[in-house]
């Protein structure tokens, strides 16, 4: 093997390394988690839980926020080739609580509530454009292999010196019909 074989596996294992410590240190530091209330919400519900602190050695925090974080992720067919795309559309950050002193042993829990926005149903997946243009928008785009992906992170995050808190959950929302008086969807909320 070449050198720059070795600088390469050198470097791919101080990565590793490095991560290890980073989850070693945190989880001295404390546990943080989120426990959501309901599965099931429509669109402009607030999506309420909370977040629940152990912590195992005293510290001091700056701030508590939960973050709902929305991912669009389009998969297409171009030229004979796959493309993917990814990028964040929305972003909801809720403040929960200014900084606090805590001691070891101490557990918390911060009640939180996001409102949960009409994204990654079956109309928001639909064109912008309507009637019998919009309709054929979307089954060219069918047609060619395009598929839309919305992907849902809940995030918790203790800011505190030195290494952070944090905790997040995979939320997958599944369009369950939508209702004769309302135009939105109701979604079914799967955390992992």
């Amino acid at each position: 093997m070449e050198w720059w074989g070795y600088l390469i596996l050198a470097v791919i294992g101080g990565g590793f390394l490095g991560v290890g410590v980073l989850w070693i240190a945190r989880k001295f530091k404390g546990n943080i988690e989120i426990k959501l209330k309901h599965s099931s919400m429509i669109p402009g519900d607030k999506m309420g839980g909370d977040i629940n602190i152990t912590f195992r050695k005293a510290m001091q925090s700056n701030s508590l926020d939960a973050v709902l974080i929305i991912q669009e992720k389009i998969q297409a067919r171009r030229n004979g080739n796959n493309e993917t795309r990814t990028e964040e559309i929305y972003r909801d950050t809720v403040h929960v609580a200014d900084g606090l002193s805590y001691s070891a042993g101490e557990r918390v829990s911060y009640p939180f509530e996001i409102t949960v926005p009409n994204i990654g149903s079956s109309t928001q997946a639909q064109s912008s454009m309507g009637g019998v243009t919009g309709t054929l928008l979307n089954a060219a785009a069918s047609y060619i292999g395009d598929r839309t992906e919305y992907i849902w992170e809940l995030e918790a995050r203790l800011d505190a010196p030195g290494l952070d808190l944090v905790t997040s959950k995979k939320l997958n929302p599944q369009s369950i019909g939508s209702t004769s008086m309302r135009t939105e969807n109701s979604f079914s909320i799967n955390a992992s």
